[in-house]
């Protein structure tokens, strides 16, 4: 993900963004930072874990949830949510904001 943000950065011809990331994202903000320093003026973290938390296997299957969404190129929330409930165990709320992400932005 990191890559695709430097990616889009370059494309897009911007100079010395502030990039702003909430949870994951701030992830891949702070990557972005660490890698690629000369394309940002500015990094904003947001509500991202510590940087030992152990997220297991959970998310690298739902990451391949949403991955499958985007294959199969699903547009519909229903879909999508039947895609992700064989790869993700708990909550249905995270789930269906994460479903309206992929829809709108792709992943």
């Amino acid at each position: 993900m990191a890559d695709d943000v430097e990616q889009f950065i370059q494309q897009h011809e911007l100079e010395k963004v502030a990039l702003i990331g909430h949870s994951m994202g701030a992830k891949v903000a702070m990557t972005v930072a660490l890698r690629s320093p000369d394309l940002l003026r500015a990094l904003i973290p947001v509500d991202n874990a510590p940087v030992d938390a152990n997220l297991g296997n959970d998310l690298r299957k739902y990451a391949q949830g949403m991955l499958e969404i985007e294959r199969r190129d699903i547009n519909n929330q229903a879909e999508a949510d039947k895609i992700l409930q064989a790869y993700e165990k708990g909550s249905e709320k995270p789930r269906k904001w994460d479903i309206r992400v992929v829809l709108t932005c792709g992943v």
